[in-house]
């Protein structure tokens, strides 16, 4: 306002310097020229306003544009770019980091320490965080897992594991928080909403619920015999958990309640769902055999044999083929979902166990647990385009954007 008020006054003493010298206006042509000057003050005075009033509703709009594109929470608006764009992360068990790939270049763009002994690694639908579950040690004793009797010999120490999940920031990069969950948990598998996350608790039976807006556990659901990691749904209704007892249980979401489990085959490590919902792979690391559960009615419907010791599942995003990773003879078998054939078998690294696609199911990733190293095949020749170095023992992974894959690895 400043500058226009100074506009003004020129004006005015320009508008005086016009009157001729020595000449007296009469009183008619002082209130005329009064008049003329509070009009052009009042209209300047407008004028200003208006570009005030503009500023200020480009000012506003921006400040609420975030706001008014903001999506539900855990899902992210269409044209927003979640922070773990274009990355692959891999949890490395035996070194307690979490190695990010850069999937444009195949290069490890960052190290992330996080818990002892990591096992999965999961992004929230958001892409925003990134949940690592951890097991750390707590030696009671000079020898692990040695049971250490109390002088009374009335109670008996034994050294167990207690479980935490490292919470990562995925456009910093940062661990921004730690949760407390059951002993020896693994992965943490999400609702389609993002607003809570399971975790099965393989040393105490149990499965925790974490709401992720508090960072806190909300429930601890007692599921059976050392549970392996769940799979959701993509409805969000159920969850299976494999355990080791040969079984398949049932988590109804809404209520907490477990059904009565299915049976599959011996020693059952991972389960992944197909993008459908129609039907669960299960790998049976004790008999060789992949379980194809029948979703609609609880019942096995066919039993595939694959490699040695098979482990990780993932299905490709279109749900055309199932690749399972067979731990002991360092092979992935590819199954037609449609046929439940092994169309093949491609050589990886030593000891593969995750397997996890990117969006458009052109690449596998493979962790290979033994070599520290991740395998990536390309799936339209069935041959490994690249060998990629990243931490020791990498188990699992996880590719983002993940709003679009529909495959989730165990």
């Amino acid at each position: 306002m400043g500058e226009i008020e100074d506009g003004l006054e020129r004006l005015a003493a320009h508008r005086v310097a016009q009157v001729p010298a020595f000449s007296m206006p009469t009183e008619d042509e002082l209130t005329l020229q009064r008049v003329r000057r509070r009009t052009l003050a009042l209209g300047a005075i407008a004028a200003c306003l208006a570009v005030a009033l503009v500023i200020g509703g480009v000012l506003l709009f921006e400040s609420n544009d975030h706001a008014s594109v903001r999506a539900p929470a855990g899902v992210p608006p269409g044209d927003v770019q979640p922070g773990c764009t274009g990355k692959a992360y891999v949890a490395n068990n035996s070194d307690g980091t979490v190695s990010v790939i850069d999937t444009a270049t195949g290069e490890v763009s960052a190290t992330i320490t996080v818990g002892t002994f990591p096992y999965g690694v999961t992004l929230t639908p958001d892409g925003e965080h990134a949940y690592v579950t951890n097991g750390t040690p707590i030696s009671l004793g000079d020898e692990p897992g040695k049971v250490i009797p109390t002088p009374d010999a009335e109670h008996a120490y034994v050294p167990f594991t207690i479980g935490t999940v490292s919470v990562i920031t995925t456009a910093t990069g940062v661990v921004s928080t730690t949760i407390q969950v059951g002993n020896i948990p693994s992965t943490a598998k999400f609702t389609p909403d993002g607003k809570h996350a399971y975790v099965s608790n393989s040393g105490d039976g149990t499965v925790s619920v974490i709401n992720t807006t508090t960072g806190q556990v909300s429930d601890t659901i007692t599921i059976g015999s050392f549970p392996n990691s769940p799979t959701l749904t993509p409805d969000g209704k159920r969850a299976y958990v494999p355990l080791s007892d040969g079984t398949v249980s049932v988590i109804d979401l809404a209520s907490g309640e477990v059904s009565d489990a299915i049976t599959v085959g011996t020693s059952p490590v991972v389960l992944t769902i197909t993008p459908d919902g129609k039907h669960a792979y299960v790998s049976n690391g004790g008999d060789d055999t992949v379980s194809v559960i029948d979703l609609a009615t609880g019942e096995v419907a066919e039993s595939i044999a694959v490699g040695n010791s098979p482990g990780g599942v993932g299905i490709t995003p279109d749900g055309n083929h199932a690749y399972v990773g067979n731990r002991d003879d360092g092979t992935v078998s590819v199954i037609n979902t449609a046929t439940g054939a092994v169309t093949d078998t491609i050589a990886v690294g030593t000891h593969p166990l995750g397997i996890t696609f990117t969006p458009d199911g052109k690449h596998a990733y493979v962790g290979n647990n033994g070599a520290g190293t991740v395998s990536v095949i390309n799936t339209a020749t069935g041959v490994v385009s690249a060998t990629i170095t990243v931490g020791n023992g990498p188990i699992l992974a996880e590719i983002c954007p993940v709003q679009s894959a529909h495959a989730r690895r165990q």
